[in-house]
């Protein structure tokens, strides 16, 4: 949201907010889930990067 507001670029936190203060149910419900979402793929992607990069974790490919 600080980068949105600082940069005035409309994105999801600006949205996510906006619909909180409009009451939007259905707007913050899926932008929640997008949200956990995105949250739980770059977290995935972050623990692969990390096994494939770290002679120490790959010890089940030998």
């Amino acid at each position: 949201v600080v980068v949105e507001t600082v940069f005035n670029y409309p994105g999801i936190g600006a949205g996510f907010v906006d619909a909180v203060h409009a009451r939007d149910m259905p707007v913050v419900q899926a932008l929640a889930l997008l949200i956990a979402a995105l949250y739980v793929v770059l977290n995935m992607l972050a623990d692969i990067a990390t096994i494939l990069v770290s002679p120490r974790l790959r010890t089940s490919l030998k």
